[in-house]
């Protein structure tokens, strides 16, 4: 697969999929369906060792949710990075509330 990739950083990727998760990560058989594709992504982790797979449970990351849902809606707007719609506004508000809350 050509040179492997290397970084002093770790990278992070999440799933609120646990079963995904654990498919990939070889902690239970793969649906036969699946396996090309659970396969494919065990090869990328092994070339990449500076990336982690975990499980993310949806509540943990109310705002990707919220975005994932109104692109799907076609309702995303196309400056919602800078100007953020006040229901997203809320949801990260919230999220660096509790970021906080948790460090004090």
């Amino acid at each position: 697969m050509g040179e492997d990739f290397k970084s002093e950083q770790k990278l992070q990727i999440s799933s609120n999929c646990l079963e995904a998760v654990h498919n990939i990560l070889g902690q239970i058989e793969s649906p036969w369906e699946a396996r090309s594709i659970v396969e494919d992504c065990r090869l990328l982790l092994e070339h990449i060792p500076s990336v982690n797979l975990a499980h993310e449970p949806r509540e943990n990351n109310r705002a990707a949710d919220w975005v994932a849902k109104a692109h799907k809606a076609a309702d995303l707007p196309p400056d919602w990075i800078t100007h953020p719609p006040h229901s997203l506004m809320l949801i990260l508000c919230s999220d660096v509330e509790t970021l906080f809350s948790d460090v004090i």
